[in-house]
């Protein structure tokens, strides 16, 4: 693996674990200044509908000008929102602040994972990506415990001053981590002379001697062949590069052309390129991102309560929950990679299937075995299954939405996946509240276990291959 992957997945656990500081510190410090449980709900919940608004638009800037930059701007939003915290008590300010921080979550999610899919090699992208998420979950089982600690021992001030800190490292890193991503067929802009830092998510680097291009930057002749000037079409143009001249997922048009490779769209839409006007992700994928959230959603914000009535620890559950959900993490990118061998846009997609259909199991039953109120030490057994289910399963749905799709389009693809995963824990989480305030705590566990089983049908419909699928050699 190459080492930038690490470093971009160290900035992301210190931006998560900033960002969880505050998922129990800005409680609170705002209940402690005075603040009512609306204001108090309605401004943490707002940085995650802040995200959502603005993710599309950052997304699309970052396929554009560049995931890196994004990525700075995104931690350089997080640190503003922090330090306005820490000087200003006013309503406006901290609203302000909180949608600084719904800034940096939509870009930081988007640019993180467009640039570590980029910096990864094929062969090893599913586990690339598996870093990412493992410092999401890192940042839980460190984020949490700290923002509790410095508010309790140095007060607002410190609570705030403290998440700027660690925000500032992560900014830091990046500013010093890598400015170029390997050169791919499938990206257009780390192909062009003069622009192979665009897709790293750098500016464009000019050709060294002059204007004109390096005799050593243009491409093979053959390469080139029926290409403009811009170097070869994309794949989410319809139209073959060298890269699907090879492979048991390529295949020839009649006239003997190269057909490109079967990506995560073709496979879960039967086989239809992606068009102009189209969804950036199929269906499937953003009704499987919403149901992820909703169980995600759940298992991290009502547990406490839970554990209130149950009397079970609520922060060793969501331990054992962070500690086996990154392990299933990674061993689900881990046997994507070797499964797929090295043609990840190929094979992955469908391999990934296999794995949400098992994901999405595992958290089925998980949600069955909580809503069959079983005994106290039965809990964490259920904390265990649904953990592994909901690490292979978002493994899986970003190895597929985000590795499998075209390089311009990756950050597209990921914002999209992540606004769906948003919407599942908010609207969510909103369902989930009144099942529980008017029936039961098993009521809403038997709801998120049918939520599961809704992912397992979803994802064995979208394996069935289309005409086009299924024509393949």
């Amino acid at each position: 693996m190459p080492a930038a992957v690490y470093v971009i997945a160290a900035v992301a656990w210190l931006y998560f674990i900033s960002l969880d500081m505050l998922a129990t510190g800005l409680p609170l410090a705002l209940a402690a200044g005075g603040a009512g449980e609306g204001w108090i709900g309605f401004l943490v919940g707002w940085m995650g509908l802040s995200a959502m608004l603005q993710r599309p638009f950052l997304a699309a800037w970052g396929d554009r000008r560049g995931h890196r930059p994004l990525l700075v701007a995104s931690l350089g939003a997080g640190l503003a929102g922090a330090l306005l915290f820490a000087v200003s008590r006013n309503p406006a300010a901290e609203l302000a602040a909180r949608t600084l921080q719904g800034t940096s979550l939509a870009g930081l999610v988007v640019s993180s994972q467009a640039l570590m899919a980029a910096l990864a090699p094929p062969a090893q992208r599913a586990r690339a990506l598996a870093l990412q998420g493992l410092a999401d979950t890192g940042g839980v089982l460190a984020g949490t415990n700290l923002g509790e600690w410095a508010w309790h021992h140095l007060g607002r001030t410190g609570l705030f001053a403290g998440t700027a800190a660690v925000v500032a490292m992560a900014l830091a890193l990046a500013l010093a981590g890598p400015a170029r991503t390997r050169r791919e067929p499938g990206n257009p802009a780390a192909r062009r002379p003069g622009h192979g830092a665009a897709a790293a998510g750098g500016p464009p680097v000019p050709a060294v001697g002059g204007a004109g291009p390096s005799p050593r930057a243009q491409p093979a002749p053959e390469a080139n062949a029926g290409a403009g000037p811009e170097g070869p079409p994309s794949p989410a143009a319809g139209t073959a590069h060298p890269a699907a001249m090879a492979g048991p997922a390529s295949t020839r048009d009649p006239r003997g052309a190269p057909a490109v490779p079967a990506t995560a769209q073709e496979v879960a839409t039967g086989g239809a390129p992606h068009r102009a006007g189209r969804l950036p992700l199929p269906g499937s994928f953003l009704v499987l991102g919403t149901l992820t959230g909703m169980i995600f959603g759940a298992a991290l914000n009502l547990t406490v309560l839970h554990a209130q009535g149950a009397g079970f620890w609520a922060g060793g559950w969501l331990a054992l929950f962070a500690l086996v959900a990154m392990g299933a993490r990674y061993a689900a990118g881990s046997w994507l990679d070797r499964r797929a061998g090295g043609g990840l846009e190929a094979a992955a997609p469908s391999l990934a299937h296999r794995l949400l259909v098992l994901g999405f199991g595992l958290m089925a039953a998980g949600e069955g075995a909580l809503a069959a109120a079983a005994p106290v030490t039965a809990v964490y057994g259920a904390a265990a299954v649904l953990a592994a289910g909901y690490g292979i399963a978002h493994t899986a749905l970003v190895t597929a939405a985000v590795g499998g799709a075209p390089a311009h389009r990756r950050g597209l693809a990921a914002g999209w996946l992540a606004n769906a995963i948003d919407l599942g824990v908010g609207a969510g989480l909103a369902v989930l509240g009144w099942i529980l305030e008017t029936w039961s705590f098993s009521v809403m566990y038997g709801v998120l276990a049918g939520a599961g089983i809704l992912g397992m049908v979803t994802a064995l419909l979208a394996r069935r291959p289309g005409p086009r699928a299924a024509g393949r050699p």
